[in-house]
């Protein structure tokens, strides 16, 4: 009687471990479904704020070209310099001469 008690002790231990790995498969199987939940709705997060992204780099890229279009070119070709003073481009054409009373008050003497 001894040899079946010893059976029927490991018989209820596989018994035991089978059932513990069963549980242990459905909790593994829950955990990984959660995971898939939660990978599915950060990954759409992720593209949702790309698309953001992507639309301020655009809105920001337009204002830029609506700023840089909207400057005001000086109409005589000239340009301030680091100084702040008007100097005239290369391209712009050559001052007109100058007929102000101080030049002309310096060819009279």
């Amino acid at each position: 009687m001894n040899d079946h008690t010893g059976i029927a002790d490991l018989i209820r231990e596989v018994k035991g471990a089978r059932d513990n790995i069963v549980a242990t498969d459905a909790r593994h199987m829950r955990l990984f479904e959660e995971m898939k939940t939660e990978s599915t709705r950060l990954g759409a997060a992720l593209v949702d704020t790309q698309t953001k992204l992507a639309k301020v780099s655009a809105d920001m890229a337009e204002s830029a070209t609506k700023l840089v279009r909207g400057r005001k070119r000086p109409s005589t070709g000239s340009l301030l310099s680091s100084t702040g003073h008007m100097v005239r481009s290369a391209t712009s054409s050559p001052p007109a001469p100058s007929t102000s009373p101080i030049i002309l008050l310096c060819v009279i003497r």
